[in-house]
Formats: structure tokens, C-alpha cells, sequence
């Protein structure tokens, strides 16, 4: 890769400028959000964040954007819709305990 030229994804741009360590930790992290986005039990919620998931995927594999929004905002709502999914398990615990 050039120093004024962007790599045409994510990984590469990470492998090629070897930041190995970097790269680890974002397929860490996409692993555990995908764990995530697996367990979700409303079925709205996670359709939603599935969806959500392959558009950061194909985003990712489409250019090296981690600073832009689509990234960010994505990324925010799946972990919301996780959140939420969560908050809704918990409070049918507290419904069955009482």
C-alpha cells in the first residue's frame, strides 16, 4: 500500500501496514459482537442486528472507514439492540420471581 493510496478493506489495510495486533483485536471484537448478535431472543430485535452485522461486514470488506459513521452508527445500534434484548430478558425474570 502507498502511503497516499487506502486500502480497498478493513483487514488488509491493517495487515499491510503491520499493525498485526490491530487487526487481532478488530476480528476479536467481530467475533464477540457476532456471539452477541447471536444470542439475542427477540426475534425483532435480532433480525435487526443481523442485518445490521452484515452491512458492517460488507462495509468492512468494502473500504478501510472505521473513522466514518458508517461504522460508528451501525456498530452503536447493534450493541443497543443487544442491550435491549437483555433489558427485556431480565425484566421477564423479575415478572416470573414476583
Amino acid at each position: 500500500i502507498h502511503e497516499n493510496k487506502e486500502a480497498h478493506n478493513v483487514f488488509f489495510f491493517f495487515f499491510f501496514k503491520k499493525e498485526k495486533p490491530t487487526l487481532l483485536i478488530i476480528c476479536l471484537v467481530i467475533v464477540k459482537l457476532f456471539l452477541k448478535v447471536k444470542n439475542i431472543q427477540d426475534k425483532v430485535l435480532k433480525f435487526s442486528a443481523s442485518s445490521l452485522f452484515f452491512f458492517l461486514l460488507i462495509q468492512m470488506m468494502k473500504g478501510s472507514f472505521i473513522q466514518t459513521r458508517i461504522f460508528w452508527i451501525p456498530l452503536i445500534i447493534i450493541l443497543s439492540l443487544v442491550i435491549i434484548d437483555k433489558n427485556h430478558e431480565l425484566q421477564n425474570i423479575n415478572k416470573t420471581l414476583n
